[in-house]
């Protein structure tokens, strides 16, 4: 048996590591889903020139894309939400706390999850051989012969399954031929909870 563990400590000790709020990104919004009527040129133009002077400086330009302006509208009336049409630090600085809030809570019930699931003798740590059946059951994979030195490189102050989860090397496994996975979900599981966070998440965005 493998000799070296992964650990956790607590799920506290894991959701101590720093973690940034995801970032918003224009490409994290959903464009509109309705149709935009075509604009002609000449209408896109009168569009962008607000100030009726018939040029168009960069902060007129950048309105160019239609579906663009409507998702960062749509954007600014989420965060503004006393709906003043203005958004406040306070009000900028409550929307990333809620997003923060949401990613520890799915971060917690993901690891949990996993040790849940797989710390099968309940030490809250993972063996060599428990590591190997969460990559065959959760990414369907199997190790080499290198894998306690991978494991070794992870667990450098025993509480290393993040980084472990993160970034192995898959290109360092051999997929398990017909594999399906072996562990079915089961009603009012963590599983199901954590698709639907996951997909209240994804509203905020």
């Amino acid at each position: 048996m493998i000799q070296y563990f992964i650990c956790l400590l607590a799920v506290k000790s894991v959701l101590s590591a720093p973690v940034s709020a995801p970032d918003v990104l224009e490409e994290d919004f959903e464009m509109p889903s309705f149709n935009l009527k075509p604009e002609t040129h000449e209408e896109e133009f009168v569009r962008m020139d607000q100030d009726k002077d018939k040029q168009l400086n960069f902060g007129e330009f950048i309105f160019m894309d239609l579906a663009y302006v409507i998702a960062k509208k749509e954007e600014f009336d989420m965060l503004d939400t006393n709906h003043d049409g203005i958004i406040s630090q306070k009000e900028y600085q409550d929307h990333y706390k809620s997003v923060q809030t949401q990613s520890d809570k799915l971060r917690q019930q993901y690891f949990s999850s996993v040790f849940e699931e797989f710390d099968t003798n309940f030490d809250m740590q993972l063996s060599g051989d428990e590591l190997v059946n969460v990559l065959a059951e959760r990414f369907l994979v199997r190790p080499r012969s290198n894998f306690p030195k991978i494991v070794y490189s992870f667990d450098k102050d025993h509480s290393e399954y993040m980084e472990f989860d993160r970034k192995f090397p898959f290109d360092q496994t051999d997929a398990i031929p017909n594999a399906q996975p072996r562990r079915q979900p089961k009603p009012d599981t963590f599983k199901q909870n954590f698709m639907k966070q996951d997909k209240e998440l994804q509203k905020l965005f």
